[in-house]
């Protein structure tokens, strides 16, 4: 499955793909200031996300044909690590969680909004596959980039944890079938710049963080009164 305009083309990625995949990590570790933020992921890691038991992975091409972007889904299952317990899931729901893993973008393309296209466009895969149901995935409450695409792609912003030995990180979570209804909800702006903690006092009262905007020249999390999933 895929879908294309004039100047690029998004698809499904197989096991045929794990060579360009690699290439396009070294491409953007090698971009970084300091590449070993970026702890490049193993073949069989990558192999992984494009199989399609235990993954689905979606990437976009430019009219040459060159891999220029990835976005890897896994499925936990039963693993400790299923972000579904997390959120006080039981196992049934559980279950029915995939993980957003990872997204590699050439920095040649950036800007170009194709985290948020691949996001929307994974989603509506699993819609259709109908194995999988609830979206999560962690980011840095220091990531404001990060943050605005995954609430542009339809995510919120529904927990804070520590993981992964004691980082502090934001839970975003979709239900692919059963958007958020919010309409006409309690709504709250935190200024996050100066604190990006600073909604934390909120997602413990019930909010979720849906947007980010910016008013003035500050920088908010548009929060709205839910309780979490």
């Amino acid at each position: 499955m895929f879908e294309h305009t004039d100047y690029f083309t998004m698809e499904r990625l197989s096991e045929q793909h794990l060579d360009a995949i690699e290439e396009l990590q070294e491409v953007v570790r090698a971009s970084l200031e300091n590449p070993d933020l970026l702890v490049p992921l193993s073949r069989v890691e990558l192999k992984n996300i494009v199989t399609e038991d235990t993954g689905m992975t979606v990437g976009v091409f430019n009219v040459r044909d060159e891999l220029v972007g990835i976005l890897g889904a896994l499925y936990p299952g039963s693993s400790k690590e299923n972000l579904g317990y997390a959120l006080a899931m039981d196992e049934e729901k559980a279950a029915q969680v995939f993980h957003l893993e990872i997204t590699f973008i050439d920095p040649d393309y950036r800007r170009m909004g194709f985290m948020v296209t691949m996001c929307r466009w994974l989603v509506q895969l699993m819609k259709i596959e109908g194995r999988y149901r609830y979206l999560c995935a962690t980011v840095s409450p220091y990531n404001i980039g990060s943050l605005k695409n995954m609430m542009l792609s339809g995510n919120a912003v529904v927990d804070f944890q520590l993981k992964y030995g004691g980082l502090e990180r934001y839970i975003v979570f979709q239900d692919v079938t059963v958007p958020f209804d919010l309409h006409g909800q309690d709504i709250q702006y935190i200024p996050i710049q100066e604190n990006p903690l600073a909604p934390v006092e909120y997602l413990e009262k019930g909010f979720l963080g849906t947007s980010l905007e910016r008013i003035g020249q500050e920088i908010v999390m548009v929060m709205k009164y839910r309780e979490k999933p």
